[in-house]
């Protein structure tokens, strides 16, 4: 008897528990009409859409409904040219909604797909969702995910592990809707009775563990109820992400014994059990070759026995591209022989045209190379090509198709080349619309009318110890420094611990037999400053006393000792408990430690030779750290002698997002030497400033002023030195954080700065730092 498709399956989408939107999708569609599923079998589709507030829910409801739609719709064709026209038709109607409406702008979405048909399975992916085959009693994954980490991790460069909790393992290399055209995988398994696939959405697989799912899938003979336990799987894991998952369980699988039915326009066999690019549907391979319709392609991920021939498939694409572009100057050329009217025109055309298969080239040519070097080939094929636009004999037409390439394709491909950067240099991106500005009108005793503050020379912020209370509930206490007078002020937090808008408490503390104040250092609930007095330096310890409900508290000054004159002038302070470290300036330039005993004045400081000014001192990990003028960075070890800290911090190369970049501006590209952050040059730029991170002791935080950008720096705990733990990026020219104060509540690091006019105060979420 000849066996027919049976299956039993089940599909359930949820939210999780954190997120307020579903951006994930599924369709399950397995036809009644028994002709209907001999001839088009079932389909399932899992989408998980990204874009900011509704965007990511629209591309993965476009992606799964116009999948289903085309792919049904399609009578008469093979198996894989239907659902490659389905998801081409899903590509274009995305990246057409998401230009059409500003708020969709940049939405995608990953796509995993799964046909059964004729006794086979074809799956299709597009990102990180993924598909798994139970068979035998052992599961499989299928698919290969298209993220940074998962291409680090398929590098040997990260282990499964690091990839599982590394900071950017949401960075997507491949969508469905970001681009005009797209490249998907295609792997073709013939199926047998018994077999078990799972399709899901990282909120599944990124939370549960492979061997839960594995058990789930081995042991639950019901999909409704395999697809409900792995769902509350990934919710007891704290369903950080929304979930989706669909269980297909192969009841009766027809048998298989007619080779698989290849698309029209196939140049080569499809091969089951390996992973390959879907082919482009017919309909597409066939049109004019125009410059808009050529499709940026990113080599596909192979498995070990098939890396030289996928390898060679890469080159043959970028051969066929650069064949195209090779006809269309050639049929440029004979048309003006026979027809031009200008030598001049001919020539400027050939000159765009070769260009234009030069930057075709780079964009082919850019996945496979660091993203650095990436965006240095894309930067000189954009230069090559543009300059060809000067011309004025350039005819209209060849300009038109070369610059519609440029605004597509190319822009896409530097988009993505940028993302790849930032991902390898541990970019994030600090969106300076989530900071609050406050305006500082301070109260100040024996004075009427108050004070408004319109510079800060420095910076410190208070916190209780661990297990205590917080110094003003509610509030984050600062103390700041204005033309040598110093200011107490409370900056409102919301219930997260993030500031919130509002009017900030701010008096000027009376400082009695002080002149000014040079320099502050926080640690913990108190402050030691560097003072001016009638006899010269001192160092002087501050401590919030308790005050009327709702006030701001006043503050206890305890002296702790005169700076010896002998050593040099002190410039910074740094207080550390019972030990206090001064910076000196001018011929004895050094850091001055000096050990606080319990009664009586401090012997002798040990002065410690640096070999140019201290911009900075702080405490991490139990070492202290000095950041120095010319933008490089020390560190004093056991035996208090200074040793330097190397660390590679590469630059960001634009302050923008990504996603921002049109092919009107120039390629950003990183720098090649002799600059912060790059081979020969400092790490950091002049006068760059270090804050310990409340929150994580063990960590640094480093305001470099000139590359807009704030440095995470985490102390070795094995020894001297200090490694990159990541950066924020602020695209904003206007602000210039010369000082920062670091404050924490529960995970919320609170940023805080002066901008020149004004207090700016961000938080930043260190939930997973």
């Amino acid at each position: 008897m000849t066996k027919q498709l049976r299956l039993a399956s089940a599909a359930v989408t949820d939210i999780g528990r954190r997120r307020e939107r579903n951006q994930d999708n599924v369709t399950s569609h397995v036809p009644t009409d028994q002709a209907v599923l001999d001839e088009k079998g079932a389909l399932f589709v899992v989408c998980d859409g990204m874009g900011g507030h509704a965007a990511g829910e629209v591309a993965s409801d476009l992606g799964v409904h116009v999948i289903d739609k085309m792919y049904f719709s399609s009578s008469g064709l093979d198996v894989i040219t239907s659902i490659a026209q389905a998801v081409k038709s899903a590509n274009d109607e995305i990246y057409a909604a998401a230009r059409a409406t500003v708020e969709y702008g940049g939405m995608g979405t990953t796509c995993v797909a799964l046909v059964i048909a004729g006794g086979r399975g074809y799956i299709v992916n597009i990102g990180d969702s993924r598909a798994y085959i139970l068979r035998d009693g052992e599961m499989r994954q299928v698919t290969q995910d298209h993220s940074w980490v998962a291409e680090q991790v398929r590098g040997g460069v990260l282990s499964e592990e690091q990839a599982r909790v590394h900071a950017h393992r949401n960075v997507i290399t491949r969508s469905l809707g970001t681009q005009p055209n797209i490249t998907a995988d295609l792997f073709v398994e013939t199926l047998h009775d018994g077999d078990r696939i799972l399709l899901c959405s990282d909120g599944l697989h990124g939370y549960v563990e492979r061997e839960s799912i594995f058990q789930e899938l081995k042991n639950q003979d019901e999909p409704d109820k395999a697809v409900s336990d792995l769902i509350a799987m990934a919710n007891a894991n704290g369903g950080p992400d929304n979930i989706t998952a669909v269980v297909v369980h192969v009841l009766e699988a027809p048998d298989v014994t007619e080779p698989i039915p290849l698309p029209p326009n196939a140049t080569a066999a499809i091969e089951e059990g390996e992973t390959q690019p879907l082919p482009v549907p017919a309909s597409v391979a066939s049109a004019a070759p125009a410059a808009s319709a050529i499709a940026t392609t990113t080599k596909a991920p192979s498995v070990a026995k098939a890396k030289a021939r996928r390898r060679s498939g890469a080159g043959v694409a970028v051969l066929r591209t650069l064949e195209v572009a090779a006809l269309l100057l050639i049929a440029f050329a004979g048309w003006y022989v026979g027809l031009g009217p200008l030598a001049a025109q001919r020539q400027a055309d050939q000159r765009t045209q070769r260009a234009l298969t030069q930057a075709i080239a780079a964009t082919h040519t850019a996945p496979s190379q660091s993203p650095a070097d990436a965006l240095r080939t894309l930067s000189s094929a954009r230069q090559a090509l543009i300059a060809t636009f000067g011309d004025a004999a350039l005819e209209a037409s060849v300009r038109a198709q070369a610059q519609t390439f440029l605004d597509a394709q190319f822009a896409s491909a530097v988009q993505t080349a940028l993302q790849r950067y930032d991902a390898s240099a541990t970019i994030t991106r600090l969106p300076l619309t989530d900071a609050t500005t406050y305006s500082l009108t301070c109260t100040s005793p024996g004075v009427a009318t108050p004070i408004t503050v319109s510079s800060l020379t420095g910076i410190v912020a208070l916190s209780a110890p661990a297990g205590k209370a917080p110094i003003l509930p509610g509030a984050q206490l600062l103390y700041a420094l204005s033309q040598g007078a110093l200011y107490e002020i409370a900056i409102p937090l919301d219930a997260t611990g993030a500031p919130q808008s509002g009017v900030p408490a701010c008096q000027q503390v009376p400082l009695a037999g002080i002149i000014s104040v040079t320099s502050l250092s926080a640690s913990g609930p108190t402050a030691d400053a560097l003072v001016t007095t009638a006899k010269g330096y001192g160092v002087v310890r501050i401590t919030p006393a308790a005050g009327p409900a709702g006030a701001l508290p006043g503050v206890k000054l305890q002296q702790l000792f005169t700076p010896s004159a002998a050593v040099g002038t002190p410039d910074q302070i740094l207080g550390a408990g019972s030990t206090v470290y001064l910076s000196l300036t001018g011929a004895s330039s050094g850091v001055a430690r000096y050990t606080i005993p319990a009664k009586g004045a401090p012997p002798a400081p040990k002065v410690i030779p640096v070999p140019q000014a201290v911009t900075s001192m702080q405490l991490a990990g139990g070492s202290v750290f000095l950041s120095l003028a010319d933008g490089s960075l020390g560190q004093l070890d056991a035996t208090a002698a200074l040793q330097p800290v190397s660390v590679l911090a590469p630059l960001p190369v634009s302050d923008a997002d990504p996603s921002t970049y049109t092919a009107d501006a120039a390629v950003p590209t990183p720098p090649t030497s002799g600059t912060p952050g790059a081979t020969g040059g400092a790490a950091f730029g002049a006068g760059s400033m270090l804050v310990t991170d409340p929150l994580n002791p063990g960590q640094l935080l480093l305001a470099d002023v000139g590359a807009h950008r704030i440095v995470r720096l985490a102390a070795n705990t094995s020894g001297p030195g200090a490694g990159l733990s990541g950066q924020y990026v602020y695209d904003d020219s206007t602000t210039v954080f010369k000082m920062i104060a670091l404050g924490g509540s529960g995970s919320t690091l609170q940023v805080y700065a002066w901008n020149g006019s004004g207090l700016i105060a961000i938080p930043i979420d260190e939930s997973a730092a």
